[in-house]
């Protein structure tokens, strides 16, 4: 047995219960109540992804819908028979796109649907002879006013114009674009006139609405062209 004098039997007792002490102690936590840089935190919750449908509306402004029979967009329904049905009114029982000198008539197979109006209200759909994209003629253009709820056959050119349209703030005027001018309508008469002829084509992303009857928008060759709808309609312009 060793023997250990009073002075190394004190400091040793010294030692065993600090370091018991220290074993036993957990650690404080921060007194201001934040985390530790050291604590990770639970990840956020992801909420799944919507599933997107048939039905529903253009996002984009530009974002003209191709409809064949059978499909929905938005309260329009394309049906089986070829019809144009608005919340289960039917607007067009026929929609006709062209004729033939026999007599002929062929009637839409594919309807290309434009978006709304800012309200709401206004929605053009061109009718297309042929249910395949980019083949076929889409000349037949209506509007549909879902306030009345009733289509018009209205006229923008003769092939339609591009799928691009822009809708005055008060929704009383709309304006197309094709080959080299712009083609405006009287939203509550359907009747449409053309602009002056461009010197250039138009850059139609720098298109802005300098008030509700003006409109400003640059052409490719840097200079600006600007319109009046009114001084259009009033000038007797084709």
């Amino acid at each position: 047995m060793v023997c250990l004098n009073s002075p190394v039997r004190v400091l040793m007792s010294v030692f065993l219960v600090s370091g018991a002490i220290a074993g036993c102690t957990q650690p404080t936590s921060q007194t201001n109540g934040a985390l530790s840089t050291a604590t990770a935190k639970p990840p956020a919750a992801v909420s799944p992804a919507s599933p997107t449908t048939a039905t529903n509306s253009p996002i984009n402004s530009q974002d003209w819908v191709n409809l064949l029979p059978g499909e929905t967009i938005g309260d329009l329904t394309f049906t089986q028979g070829e019809t144009l049905v608005y919340q289960g009114k039917t607007l067009l029982s026929e929609i006709p796109v062209s004729y033939s000198s026999d007599g002929t008539v062929t009637y839409a197979k594919r309807l290309i649907v434009s978006p709304s109006s800012p309200s709401g209200r206004y929605t053009f759909i061109k009718a297309c002879e042929i249910e395949v994209k980019e083949i076929g003629l889409c000349w037949s253009i209506y509007k549909v006013d879902a306030l009345a709820t009733e289509a018009q056959k209205v006229n923008i050119s003769k092939y339609g114009g591009l799928n691009w349209v822009q809708w005055s703030s008060d929704e009383r005027y709309a304006v197309f674009f094709d080959k080299t001018w712009f083609i405006v309508m009287d939203l509550l008469t359907g009747e449409s006139k053309t602009s002056s002829e461009l010197s250039a084509q138009p850059d139609l992303n720098s298109f802005i609405w300098t008030s509700d009857r003006t409109f400003d928008v640059t052409l490719v060759n840097g200079s600006q062209f600007q319109e009046n709808i009114e001084t259009v309609f009033s000038g007797g312009n084709r």
